[in-house]
C-alpha cells in the first residue's frame, strides 16, 4: 500500500492497493467460523505525508482467482473487515496481525477462495494529504513467495456428530 506525490504541484503520482486470495475450501461449509486473523510480515514503512495513514483490510472482488488485472484496482471494498493498524504500530520485522471483525468473518468463503484487500483509510475516506513533490507514504510486507507470506488464520469448530455426541465401541 503506497502513495506518491508527483513533481507537478497538487498532483499524485501513485496510490497502490493490495489484493489477497486464500484457498479456504478445505474448511467445510458446515464448520462454524469462530475467529480469524490476516497476518502480513512487515519489511518497511515510510510516512513523509502530512496525515497519519492507517491501513486496514477490506473485501476484494478481482475478476480472476489466479491472475490480477489493472481493472482489479477498483475492486477493493470500503467496509472494514478488521481493526486498522496505525503507522506507529506497524512492525517492519514481524507479522502485523489484523483481527477480523464479524463482517470479515462472514466474508471467509468456506467453499472456495476468500478474497481480501488492503487500503489506506485516507483512500477510503478520500482524505488527501498536503501535497509535497516526490514524497511518499507506504507499508511494505513480504509477498506470497518465500518465507513469511501473507497468512489467513481461521479458527473454526467442527459440527457435532450424532445426536448424543457419544462414541460407541463394539
Amino acid at each position: 500500500v503506497w502513495i506518491d506525490g508527483a513533481v507537478t504541484t497538487n498532483q499524485w503520482q501513485n496510490i497502490f492497493r493490495s489484493i489477497f486470495l486464500f484457498d479456504t475450501s478445505s474448511i467445510t461449509d458446515t464448520d462454524t467460523k469462530d475467529s480469524a486473523t490476516l497476518k502480513l510480515f512487515g519489511t518497511a514503512s515510510v510516512d513523509n505525508l502530512s496525515i497519519v495513514h492507517n491501513i486496514n483490510i477490506f473485501t476484494s472482488t478481482p475478476a480472476s482467482n489466479t491472475v490480477l488485472a489493472n481493472a482489479d484496482y477498483g475492486q477493493i471494498g470500503t467496509t472494514a473487515q478488521a481493526t486498522a493498524i496505525t503507522f506507529t504500530n506497524w512492525s517492519q520485522t514481524a507479522y502485523n496481525t489484523f483481527t477480523l471483525n464479524a463482517t470479515g468473518l462472514t466474508n471467509i468463503d468456506l467453499t472456495g477462495i476468500t478474497k481480501f484487500g488492503a487500503r489506506y483509510l485516507s483512500d477510503i475516506n478520500n482524505t488527501q494529504p498536503t501535497w509535497s513533490a516526490s514524497v511518499n507514504g507506504n507499508y511494505v510486507w513480504k509477498s506470497e513467495a518465500g518465507a513469511n507470506p501473507a497468512r489467513l488464520v481461521v479458527t473454526y469448530t467442527l459440527p457435532a456428530v450424532g445426536g448424543d455426541n457419544y462414541v460407541y465401541l463394539i
